[in-house]
Parts: structure tokens; C-alpha cells; sequence
């Protein structure tokens, strides 16, 4: 199966926690498995009605009292890393200062999931710090619409130790892209998942000889 060409290969915030390897619904392996053409990942009906509903939850930000700035349709590029880019939903006006905003969904059972009980999920947490990086802002203003019932809205405030984690976790995982060899799996379910995908003729408790 042909490879994905390093020159259309990108990581941005949506992908930064699985490159991470910290994101608990998305493993590094799968992400490879994805970038490097291996696996598809199918637009699910989740995702469509995300895209849908953010004109909605922007209206809502609005109605609250913000100020809602578009951001730029082209994104923003690290000039450091041309590997690393970012689509900010939109910016904010927030306390006098421009912020990021992110529009989010997320179903109860995934919010529940979440643990912490914070508004702003890890994998939005690393969105937002790449975003900032890329963006200089020091602040995000993250809404997530909850069950498509309640809207909530985090703050992630600028972290320059994350940001510099983040960075040194994502060119690692691009090196795997690179070279063309999956990262370890880490036992999760997405983990799981991919070396299936992978490997569909295998059969579990089976030893298989690789080589010679």
C-alpha cells in the first residue's frame, strides 16, 4: 500500500494528543495507520453534525456577549516546523484580549468518560496549546455542546511546559511516519483496533513465524 508522501504529511491541534500518545480514544497506532494510507478513517455521523452545529454554538457565544472574530481560512503554519499547522474554529474577544475559540460536541457517555469533570477534555486541552503556539495567544476559549443538551465553556490558560512536551511527543511520533514503522501499541482499544486493521489475516492465540 502506497505511503503517504512526507510532503502532503501535517500533525496539527486535531491530531496533537493521539501523536502525543495521550489521546484515550485515538492511539498513536492508528494515527500512523491512518496518515501512512493504511487504514481509512471514515467521516462518522458524529463528526458531520459537529461541523453542523457550530454555526449554532458560535450564535449562542454571541447571544452570551462575545465578540466572535472569523479566523483566517488558511490557517496558520509553524515557520520552525512546516509539519505543524492549525485551523482555529474562530477568535475572541475575551477580558480585552484576543483569544482562540473552539467549538466542540461531545455526547454524555464521552463526557462522563472525561473523568476530571472539566469542561475542556485532554485531547481539547492539546488542541488549544498547539493552537496557542502557533497563534501566539495566551489564552482559548473552548465550548462544548453536551449532549446536545447543556453548553459548556472552558478557559485553557497558555502552558509553555505542555506546549514544549507536545512538540518534542509529536516530532517523535513523526519520525515513525518517516520511517515508515508503527509506533508500539499501548493496549488500548483503539491500540486494538488498528493492529486488526493491519493484520486482518491474523487469529488471536495464534504464534505466527514473521521471518526466516
Amino acid at each position: 500500500m502506497t505511503v503517504t508522501p512526507l510532503a502532503r504529511f501535517t500533525l496539527g491541534g486535531s491530531t496533537a494528543a493521539a501523536a502525543a500518545g495521550i489521546d484515550p480514544w485515538r492511539s498513536r497506532v492508528m494515527l500512523w495507520a491512518e496518515l501512512t494510507g493504511r487504514v481509512s478513517r471514515e467521516p462518522t455521523e458524529a463528526m458531520e453534525w459537529g461541523k453542523r452545529l457550530e454555526p449554532l454554538i458560535l450564535a449562542e457565544l454571541v447571544e452570551r456577549g462575545y465578540e466572535v472574530m472569523p479566523a483566517p481560512a488558511e490557517g496558520f503554519q509553524d515557520p520552525e516546523r512546516p509539519w505543524l499547522v492549525g485551523h482555529p474554529d474562530t477568535f475572541l474577544a475575551l477580558d480585552g484580549e484576543r483569544v482562540i475559540g473552539e467549538c466542540k460536541t461531545m455526547n454524555q457517555w464521552a463526557h462522563r468518560e472525561n473523568g476530571s469533570g472539566a469542561a475542556v477534555p485532554l485531547p481539547y486541552q492539546c488542541q488549544a496549546q498547539v493552537y496557542m503556539h502557533l497563534t501566539d495567544r495566551r489564552r482559548t476559549l473552548v465550548a462544548t455542546l453536551v449532549g446536545g443538551q447543556r453548553l459548556e465553556v472552558g478557559i485553557v490558560e497558555r502552558d509553555e511546559r505542555a506546549i514544549g512536551v507536545l512538540l518534542e511527543r509529536m516530532e517523535d511520533f513523526r519520525q515513525y511516519v518517516r520511517r515508515d514503522k508503527p509506533p508500539p501499541p499501548d493496549g488500548s482499544d483503539s491500540a486494538r483496533a488498528a493492529v486488526i486493521a493491519l493484520f486482518p489475516e491474523a487469529q488471536e492465540s495464534k504464534v505466527y513465524r514473521l521471518t526466516k
